[in-house]
């Protein structure tokens, strides 16, 4: 499980004979209970704490009806959703092999994004908790491959090769997006709405892997402690004056570990959001 998770090959030598697997693929969902949980990794320095995607749920659902339906009760969603993966699947594998990137953007952003939110769980959580967020770079680029290919469903489904249009992607293309349904091109690129959605996906799953953490390491005053995302551009927000200049902005920033680059790209958002107006060059004001 622990070479799989990165495509390590495995090897073993045996009395029989060596057996090798050099590009082991392993798909794999785990459920059960705390106590289970545990003994599959007993302590945050185990291999596995930071190469499985932990999600943590609390139990305080009622009865489910749909368990004695007749109706076909819980297996009908799970059964619909895997005939339209299983679509997806064949549809991917009878179309030409290609390879999938981030754009290099987005792989500066995935830099500045993870070095903001390193910073922030080690301070709360400790050094132990590096490699967690080290490795989910890896699990960010990896969901957002999946939406990719989950974008091309419908498109693909069709079976019109290389006849099909970028318009046959739900996805909002950004100019730089080497993704093409309508080239034989063979480098798919990510689009900027898949990679948020792989971004916020990703932040989830630290927030709940820095729970199983607690739980592991015995801090927790609650089995299952409440997951709050950490806001740090909330924070930044609020610790700038009503009327603030740029290099105010930059160094409240630098003091919060936050880089130029996502300052400025959240003083972006807050513009287009409606939340900071422009009075003039390097001078923003604070609205409502």
């Amino acid at each position: 499980m622990r070479k799989a998770a990165e495509h390590e090959p495995i090897s073993r030598n045996r009395c029989k004979g060596a057996s090798e697997i050099r590009n082991p693929r392993l798909s794999m969902l785990l459920t059960g209970t705390f106590g289970q949980y545990k003994a599959l990794v007993p302590s945050v320095e185990n291999g596995y704490f930071s190469r499985l995607l932990t999600v943590v749920i609390k139990g305080a659902n009622p009865f489910d009806k749909r368990y004695v339906s007749s109706k076909g009760g819980q297996s009908v969603i799970p059964k619909q959703v895997g005939n339209r993966l299983l679509r997806t699947y064949e549809s991917l594998l009878s179309s030409p092999e290609r390879e999938w990137s981030l754009t290099d953007e987005q792989k500066e952003r995935l830099g500045e994004h993870l070095e903001t939110e390193y910073a922030t769980l080690i301070n709360l959580l400790g050094d132990n908790f590096h490699s967690a967020v080290v490795r989910m770079a890896v699990q960010i680029e990896r969901i957002a491959m999946i939406l990719t290919a989950m974008r091309g469903d419908s498109a693909l489904s069709r079976g019109a090769g290389n006849e099909l249009t970028p318009e046959s992607n739900s996805g909002r293309m950004d100019g730089e997006s080497l993704m093409t349904f309508g080239t034989t091109d063979d480098v798919w690129g990510c689009s900027d709405e898949d990679y948020e959605t792989a971004e916020v996906i990703g932040n989830k799953m630290l927030l709940h892997m820095a729970a199983a953490y607690r739980m592991i390491d015995g801090d927790a005053t609650d089995l299952v402690p409440e997951i709050k995302p950490i806001d740090q551009r909330k924070v930044l927000f609020e610790q700038l004056k009503d009327v603030f200049e740029w290099k105010e902005l930059i160094q409240e920033a630098k003091t919060q570990g936050i880089s130029e680059r996502t300052a400025e790209r959240w003083n972006d958002k807050w513009q287009e959001q409606g939340q900071v107006i422009k009075l003039e060059h390097g001078k923003y004001k604070k609205v409502g």
